[in-house]
């Protein structure tokens, strides 16, 4: 959702000011829509390293998670546990996070990805530095956080189950 407590119109602006810093090339994909999309792409329209998907179907994320190599979710409020953390889990990429309640939860500190202190460029901007300085490390961690999830597969969560209750 393109909201202002989602924090986009954050990340936008941060990596905007990223980029012009960085020395590395990189580019911010974002999905979704909302009540503040024409503002970010007022924010964003010169911005070549940007590209705004708006909405997307669920089988045309696929897409978008192959070109990727972290997912940022910049929330700036309370969110219990966010599909896209799960969803980009499942595609072997590592999540950057605000840290968050209910999101921060979900990330285990540089094995699966990282959290960042909401609303604070500074602290995402280290972050998104660190990412693009250690690739490597990045695709590690995708290979983790698929791992985790694996664990709460329907057959995972059953085994666990017999386990835990045999007579």
């Amino acid at each position: 959702q393109i909201e202002t407590h989602k924090g986009v119109l954050f990340l936008a602006k941060t990596f905007c000011d990223f980029v012009k810093k960085s020395s590395v090339p990189c580019e911010l994909h974002i999905v979704g829509t909302g009540s503040k999309l024409q503002e970010l792409h007022t924010l964003v329209d010169a911005e070549k390293n940007i590209k705004i998907h708006g909405r997307l179907e669920h089988s045309e994320l696929s897409a978008v998670f192959e070109t990727i190599d972290i997912t940022v979710v910049p929330s700036l409020c309370y969110e219990n546990s966010p599909t896209v953390i799960f969803e980009s889990f499942s595609y072997k990429t590592p999540v950057l996070a605000s840290n968050i309640e209910g999101i921060a939860e979900l990330i285990k500190e540089g094995e699966n990805g990282f959290t960042f202190v909401a609303g604070h460029e500074h602290s995402l901007g280290e972050k998104l530095q660190w990412c693009v300085e250690h690739p490597r490390e990045v695709r590690e961690m995708g290979v983790m956080g698929r791992a985790g999830i694996e664990m709460l597969s329907r057959e995972k969560y059953l085994e666990r189950l017999m386990e835990l209750y045999r007579f």
